[in-house]
């Protein structure tokens, strides 16, 4: 057990507060990441056993979604990896128009998303005592322009699904799309929020030691401001610290060690509070939503398909439409 840990653990955390941690970091975070295995699993399982081919359920989209002259699996799976890193068939028609900016948007959102959370694991490390340092000014200013970008790019496509339904009438803002919207701009705004205020103005040693003897002069961390001033060199910021020890907690099932690390948490960075609340929920709600579709694409039917020639399917969609199936 190192040091801050060990202080960490002797922290006392009013009772109100230590329930309402509970509650809403340890309890919520188990049954959110539970959650979200399961259901995943459950919906790529259903998904993955369902009929394939033109008698099957999705006889329609495999063989909508294959070029011509795919007729092989490795050729199906090459092309779908294709389109999912590039989002190329974006780039046709979309409404009654070629939109460069709702595909720029897109990759925009999504590989600044990706960059984050790829910065996110880099928490994951701390807790497995796995940490690989990143000089600091590298890793602040890369994390906040892979937010920015990101939450620029998610912006962006809110706007242009309303833009859309004005200019064609189409009704496509459903109530679902509209919530993962909402969601994500809070998640996303309150962790760049938290960032940009967790962090001294640089990484010298004088500015250093000022935003910590500013920030920590007083609460549960005031007695050992010294030794965050060296945690900082090291690790860029005492959030990103003590976010690591609030899942290092978890992993372990030291719940009084998580429950006063998240206690800091909202002493000096609530913002960061609200963003981890939030992220909690989002696990919760992806596999029942429309973001299971990042588990999807490699599940997409035209893998599992029987690479016949089209024309039975046509027939059986001629067919259904005309009342004779």
């Amino acid at each position: 057990m190192t040091p801050l840990e060990k202080f960490l653990l002797g922290i006392t955390v009013p009772s109100g507060a230590y329930v309402c941690i509970v509650l809403g970091y340890v309890a919520l975070a188990y049954i959110a990441v539970i959650v979200f295995v399961v259901g995943v699993l459950y919906r790529v399982i259903r998904w993955a056993v369902t009929p394939k081919g033109p008698g099957g359920l999705y006889w329609g989209l495999y063989r909508l979604t294959l070029y011509p002259n795919v007729h092989s699996f490795w050729k199906a799976a090459g092309w779908i990896f294709v389109r999912m890193f590039t989002f190329y068939t974006l780039l046709k028609e979309n409404f009654g128009y070629v939109s460069g900016g709702f595909w720029f948007g897109l990759i925009l959102f999504h590989y600044s998303i990706w960059a984050t959370l790829l910065f996110h694991g880099n928490i994951i490390a701390y807790a497995l005592n796995m940490y690989f340092h990143v000089p600091l000014a590298v890793k602040y200013w890369l994390g906040i322009v892979a937010g920015v970008l990101a939450y620029a790019g998610l912006i962006y496509l809110a706007i242009r699904r309303a833009y859309v339904q004005a200019r064609t009438k189409v009704k496509i803002n459903y109530f679902d799309d509209w919530l993962l919207v909402l969601q994500l701009l809070i998640i996303m705004g309150f962790g760049l929020a938290a960032k940009c205020t967790a962090y001294p103005s640089s990484f010298t040693e004088e500015a250093i030691r000022s935003y910590v003897h500013s920030t920590y002069s007083s609460g549960p961390l005031a007695p050992i401001k010294g030794e965050l001033v060296h945690l900082v060199k090291e690790y860029g910021s005492v959030m990103f610290i003590l976010i690591g020890e609030w899942f290092k907690g978890l992993l372990t099932g030291n719940i009084n060690l998580a429950v006063k690390a998240m206690y800091c948490v909202a002493v000096y960075h609530p913002l960061e509070l609200v963003h981890v609340f939030f992220a909690e929920w989002f696990l919760i709600y992806i596999p029942w939503s429309k973001m299971i579709h990042m588990f999807m694409m490699p599940f997409n039917p035209a893998l599992y398909g029987k690479f016949e020639p089209k024309e039975p399917a046509l027939q059986v969609a001629i067919d259904i439409v005309e009342g004779r199936r």
